[in-house]
């Protein structure tokens, strides 16, 4: 009977230890406003621990892997809404929706299941490999972009790619069981893509993809380098859809040179519809401290005046009210349609921007 005490007791004490050192790093070197999110990652038909398990926020390049006893911890997290993903090869990713508040710790864990591992070596489904090279070039220029900044990206393992046209409607389909990596030689990061969904239907120029990707900062090799990325990245975030979420959110649109028209879809594509001052906005809506709610019929035209141009966004609301938080993250982004006459739309891989990036105050853009 004492034997058994002892052995439960010993199972039990690593975890409360773990806890208790979590909470007691948590309050002595978290700064004011920010959160930690921490917890563990067990098999879920064994009970035991995973080791090696990459656990990250999407998005962001906040992550890591889990230990030998499965538990992993990341801190100094902004506050807001996030997507915590546990993916190891030989398991089924699993994401969970995760909220933290100003000054919170909270704990998430992950009950993984194994998977069957498939082949490595890429399974080319067109009949000739020159077409699968083919459908690999228009997969890049979709899902990396055709910009300055694309030139820059290294895609260093696109063989794990299973590329195919569906026989209905010619869509370009892509699929991998695979993480995608890649270099982003203009903005300064490495990019761990878990390729979710990927679909490019050529004749409708409808484009649809979901992914789960990890940022790495790249340490510059010099302060050139160093100045040339820092301006990059401000150039990829001013204007970008994340900055009007998050300039909406701050009620700030008019001091970072957003202004708002509404109108009917041939006013705002032909530069009318009328203004929509920021004491007027009735369609945002602050719900609590932590989100507000964009709601509104019709069409919205986003005019963002930038340094020596002025670029034009255009949305909708098609499926109901999108809810937006401090980091411009858009919690049913589905919900939120980009025309694609917006400069948005254009907007790929190779101009994605960490969530966790805060611009600088002040920075000269060429």
């Amino acid at each position: 009977m004492s034997h058994q005490r002892k052995t439960t007791f010993g199972a039990i004490l690593p975890l409360l230890l773990y806890t208790v050192l979590a909470k007691a790093a948590v309050a002595t070197t978290r700064p004011a406003g920010e959160c930690t999110i921490y917890g563990r990652v067990t098999d879920r038909s064994t009970g035991e621990a995973v080791e090696l398990v990459n656990v990250f926020l999407a998005n962001t390049t906040r992550g890591g892997s889990t230990d030998r006893s499965g538990r992993y911890i990341m801190t100094g997290i902004p506050p807001g809404s996030y997507q915590l993903v546990a993916s190891r090869i030989g398991f089924e990713m699993q994401v969970k929706s995760v909220r933290c508040s100003a000054g919170d710790s909270v704990r998430f864990d992950f009950r993984v299941r194994a998977r069957v591992l498939q082949q490595e070596e890429v399974q080319v489904t067109a009949v000739d490999p020159s077409e699968w090279r083919e459908m690999l070039k228009e997969f890049k220029k979709q899902f990396i972009g055709q910009d300055d900044f694309a030139g820059d990206c290294i895609f260093h393992n696109p063989q794990v790619l299973d590329l195919e046209e569906n026989d209905h409607d010619g869509a370009l389909i892509a699929n991998t069981d695979s993480v995608l990596h890649l270099e982003n030689r203009a903005l300064g990061y490495r990019l761990h893509v878990l390729l979710s969904e990927f679909r490019w239907n050529k004749p409708y120029n409808r484009l649809y993809y979901k992914h789960y990707t990890r940022f790495e900062l790249i340490h510059p090799e010099d302060s050139t380098t160093a100045t040339l990325w820092s301006r990059n990245r401000a150039q990829a975030y001013r204007g970008s859809k994340r900055h009007f979420m998050q300039s909406l959110f701050a009620g700030t649109l008019e001091e970072e040179n957003f202004a708002v028209f509404r109108g009917s879809i041939e006013d705002i594509l032909h530069g009318r519809g009328w203004y929509v001052s920021p004491e007027n906005m009735a369609f945002v809506d602050r719900v609590s401290p932590d989100y507000v709610r964009l709601s509104f019929q019709g069409f919205l035209r986003i005019q963002y005046s930038g340094p020596g141009e002025i670029e034009n966004n255009y949305i909708a609301l098609d499926r109901g009210p999108a809810f937006v938080d401090a980091n411009g993250y858009v919690l049913e982004p589905q919900y939120l349609t980009v025309l694609s006459q917006s400069a948005w739309a254009d907007d790929r891989i190779a101009r994605l921007m960490p969530m966790d990036y805060r611009p600088p105050a002040r920075i000269e853009l060429e």
